[in-house]
């Protein structure tokens, strides 16, 4: 019986150039992710702080909307009295039931805007303040001496949304590096192992495609465009 083994092996070399070009691409690729990831993390901070002073403003505006229905309901009271002694007209008695049905509604209002203000800010946290509860704090003002220019400065060198896109700009510039690179035909080095009925041969070699028309032009134009 004759037995015939082949085995080759093949390895690809890549030009310095290219693989320099994939490697600060990728490199680009990670720095924009991790920038990504604080964007996120600094939106969701500002998110619940906002969410946070909504709820203390809904909860301020609730109490004063309490407290003006129980200054109303004195001065129907006291109205009613006055038209008892006969020193009122129904008229007044009339429209002070009015004001406390505008105020009772104003309660109302407030409380609907502080479910709303509450929820929003549980799903901020994920649910970790649960259904009940309050907040305390207190408005602060503004500090003074508020150098807006140095800020704005400050933002524009270190924001992670202007880094994040830096980082893709400096990516899509890899990539179309990595995409001319790549029209240089790469060199394969081969290895091959060849036995039949008892004739052993050992061949190598290079090989390298020759891209006659093929000049990846389609790949550097979305790389452009991208």
């Amino acid at each position: 019986r004759i037995t015939e083994r082949t085995v080759t092996v093949e390895q690809p070399l890549e030009w310095t150039g290219k693989r320099q070009a994939r490697q600060e691409a990728a490199d680009a690729g990670v720095a924009g992710a991790h920038a990504a990831l604080e964007e996120t993390r600094l939106g969701l901070l500002s998110d619940v702080k906002v969410a946070f002073y909504q709820v203390l403003f809904a909860q301020r505006d609730t109490e004063l909307a309490a407290q003006n229905v129980g200054a109303v309901e004195e001065v129907l009271r006291t109205v009613k009295s006055r038209a008892a002694a006969g020193e009122a007209t129904s008229f007044d008695t009339m429209k002070s039931s009015v004001e406390l049905q505008k105020a009772q509604k104003d309660v109302a209002r407030a409380q609907n805007a502080l479910i709303v203000a509450k929820t929003r800010l549980n799903t901020l946290t994920a649910g970790a303040l649960g259904k009940e509860f309050s907040i305390r704090g207190d408005f602060q003002p503004l500090k003074q001496g508020f150098d807006l220019d140095r800020v704005m400065a400050r933002t524009l060198d270190e924001h992670p949304t202007v880094r994040r896109l830096t980082k893709l700009t400096e990516q899509a510039e890899h990539i179309v590096r990595l995409e001319r690179e790549s029209r240089i035909p790469g060199v394969s080095v081969q290895g091959s192992y060849h036995r039949e009925a008892g004739d052993e041969s050992l061949t190598a070699g290079l090989s390298i495609p020759i891209p006659l028309w093929y000049r990846r032009q389609g790949e550097i134009e979305a790389a452009l465009g991208a």
